[in-house]
């Protein structure tokens, strides 16, 4: 993992951007069957292709985690920039990802959580779009317990948020 120097939240959402696009092709290839014998370990016990998987998904979490701590802290930093700096970094957690695979789309669903920390800084008709489009994405039905948790907490931010 390479350390980025953030100094803006358009420079701390960019190595988000970058995280994501980076750790996706790293999940593909970790996930990547080369031979019937290593399908076959796979399916039988796991084998080495899980273990590459599951060390790509701990890695992208880390960074991940680390870069929305980051994006906080410069959103902190540049309150006039908080509300568009943060609907660009839920866009990425929340929508960015395409659906990769049952076991790897339930892994992202648990990233989500990342973006706990960024909806108080939404505008209320940017929540509001969001919740739409989220609900849309995830019936509330289908929804992980964290996904429901940042469900609310989007809901709650379209009704009583930020006004523009």
């Amino acid at each position: 993992m390479e350390e980025t120097v953030v100094r803006s939240p358009d420079e701390a959402v960019q190595a988000l951007r970058d995280c994501y696009c980076g750790n996706m092709l790293k999940l593909e290839q970790a996930g990547e069957v080369h031979s019937l014998r290593e399908y076959l370990s796979g399916w039988l016990g796991g084998g080495r292709r899980r273990h590459d998987l599951e060390e790509a998904l701990r890695a992208f979490h880390a960074e991940a985690e680390k870069l929305v701590e980051t994006l906080c802290g410069a959103l902190e930093d540049c309150p006039e920039q908080a509300a568009r700096g943060a609907a660009a970094a839920l866009e990425i957690i929340l929508f960015y990802p395409p659906k990769q695979g049952k076991a790897l789309d339930l892994s992202l669903a648990a990233m989500e959580g990342l973006s706990l920390p960024l909806i108080p800084h939404l505008e209320r008709e940017t929540a509001a779009g969001m919740v739409q489009r989220y609900r849309k994405r995830t019936p509330p039905r289908m929804m992980l317990p964290n996904q429901r948790t940042l469900f609310g907490r989007l809901k709650e931010q379209a009704e009583l948020g930020r006004a523009t």
